[in-house]
């Protein structure tokens, strides 16, 4: 489980290890088994380098649900307690991700609605085909 305290693991293998210790913790029936994984989950997340590492798992279509609300939580620590510390450009480049990523979201969530609106006006809605 500590190898994902190595960041010179390329990106997919982080992702999928990542995915794996979180899992771990919310399945394994052995205590002992837990705490580490929770050790090594905050481990991680005290890292200084930690965050570098939020958009590969943010991104990667792969990634559990779990490992990407992870993710937000290691960019939200980040931006608690050391947004003033970072180089402008840095925070900058983190905040045109973020927004990004709520564009993308928003959009994707607009087309979700206009596509059950018109589903839900359409003269077949409703019908049940046997």
């Amino acid at each position: 489980m500590e190898k994902i305290l190595d960041f010179s693991l390329p990106d997919k293998e982080f992702v999928a290890l990542l995915d794996q210790v979180i899992q771990v913790l919310n399945t394994s029936q052995n205590g002992d088994e837990q705490k580490a994984a929770q050790a090594i989950l905050t481990q991680f997340l005290e890292t200084p380098d930690g965050w570098t590492r939020c958009d590969k798992i943010l991104d990667d279509p792969g990634a559990s649900s779990f490992a990407k609300f992870y993710g937000l939580q290691v960019l939200g620590e980040m931006v608690k307690y050391r947004w003033r510390t970072l180089p402008r450009e840095t925070c900058e480049s983190i905040r045109d991700y973020i927004v990004g990523k709520v564009r993308a979201r928003e959009a994707w969530f607009q087309n979700y609605r206009m596509n059950n609106l018109v589903a839900s006006k359409s003269p077949n809605a409703g019908c049940c085909r046997v």
